[in-house]
């Protein structure tokens, strides 16, 4: 399961990336990767403009070419609208060192599901 990918990542320290410079990127790079116990290494864009001027203190840029070639597993958290999400993980699918999730396979996960709704709303939501 995809989610192993996530427990992996804390246990050995794995680098994190959010990928994405838009309005959905700059909002969550923090809130998702927090959600998994997480903090973002990397910031990365398909547009290299964005990443170079953006400047974020907390994590380094990169540069998606860059990213394509590392050799070390890294969680990738991409956080674009439809349809680029998935035209990205496909991009970035050709590098079986990077562990991809979109906000679409996010937003299915129990762990996000119950941060959102909270204790009560998400036993009602596993039994139904």
């Amino acid at each position: 399961m995809k989610e192993d990918y996530l427990k992996k990542a804390r246990e050995e320290n794995w680098k994190i990336c959010t990928y994405g410079l838009g309005y959905l990127g700059k909002r969550l790079r923090h809130i998702i990767p927090e959600l998994f116990g997480l903090k973002p290494d990397f910031y990365c864009d398909s547009n290299d403009i964005k990443v170079k001027e953006a400047g974020f203190e907390d994590a380094d840029p990169i540069y998606r070419n860059e990213l394509k070639m590392i050799k070390e597993p890294i969680i990738v958290f991409i956080l674009t609208d439809d349809p680029y999400d998935i035209e990205i993980q496909n991009d970035l699918s050709t590098n079986k060192s990077l562990f991809t999730y979109t906000l679409r396979e996010l937003a299915l996960m129990d762990q996000v599901i119950h941060v959102f709704y909270g204790d009560e709303l998400f036993e009602m939501y596993k039994r139904l």
